[in-house]
């Protein structure tokens, strides 16, 4: 299990994106498409509480090819990132629920 804000990623090869087009100027030769495999607890405060990671085990995260540390185990590749190296979560729900106000 991996420990702080870090998350255990493994690429995406191209055929499984299933679809998903980059938008205009990222270019996919500069970014990769991973799954979460592991994610650790979250950054921890001075004062003891602790702030949890964003992503989950299964999302797809879009992060910059050479991001982070390369982990090779059993042939298969694997990339270490702290959560900051990922620049986006795709097909996650929001984090921020908006609340409906009766008028």
């Amino acid at each position: 299990m991996p420990l702080q804000d870090r998350i255990v990623v493994r690429e995406r090869k191209e055929e499984e994106r299933g679809g998903i087009a980059l938008p205009r100027g990222i270019s996919s030769e500069r970014h990769a498409y991973s799954e979460v495999i592991a994610c650790g607890p979250g950054t921890r405060f001075s004062d003891g509480t602790l702030l949890p990671v964003s992503v989950a085990v299964g999302d797809t995260v879009l992060h910059a090819k050479d991001a982070g540390e390369p982990l090779i185990l059993d042939r298969e590749v694997f990339r270490i990132l702290r959560e900051g190296e990922v620049i986006g979560i795709l097909g996650a729900a929001p984090l921020v629920t908006v609340a409906k106000i009766a008028v």
